[in-house]
């Protein structure tokens, strides 16, 4: 991975980072909260993940000369993200049964947003500049 591509996503790698490592080691504190700081961690994974997905596929989709391109990569993004976060959180319903940590997945919901605003912006900051270039 380039320099200049990781001047991009820092934002979401910095949010990654942070909250992975407060929900491994502040387990105590998840827990006085009633949060299960695994529902957190793994929540924070796959969010992150799936925004990475997204915006490689906004940058892949954007690097054509056609402006409806960056509208079908904003869309496409939409659709990756709404898809993979649906069928995890399914899964996630499914498998805890009646012991869903609702608290933990208000984290994750406020973690889609912000990694949806880093997202963004960052294909935002690259279709700028690709422009201006």
């Amino acid at each position: 991975m380039n320099t200049q591509f990781l001047r991009y996503i820092f934002p979401m790698v910095v949010l990654f980072l942070l909250i992975s490592l407060s929900s491994i080691a502040g387990k105590q504190k998840f827990s006085e909260w009633d949060m299960n700081a695994w529902v957190v961690f793994w929540g924070n994974l796959i969010l992150f993940a799936v925004s990475m997905m997204a915006f490689l596929a906004s940058v892949r989709f954007s690097s054509t000369p056609d402006p409806k391109q960056a509208v079908k990569a904003v869309y496409f993004a939409f659709i990756i993200r709404f898809f993979v976060l649906a069928v995890a959180a399914l899964l996630y319903i499914l498998i805890s049964g009646k012991n869903v940590n609702l608290p933990a997945l208000f984290i994750c919901v406020i973690l889609y947003i912000l990694y949806t605003m880093f997202e963004k912006r960052a294909f935002m900051k690259f279709a700028r500049e690709k422009r201006n270039a």
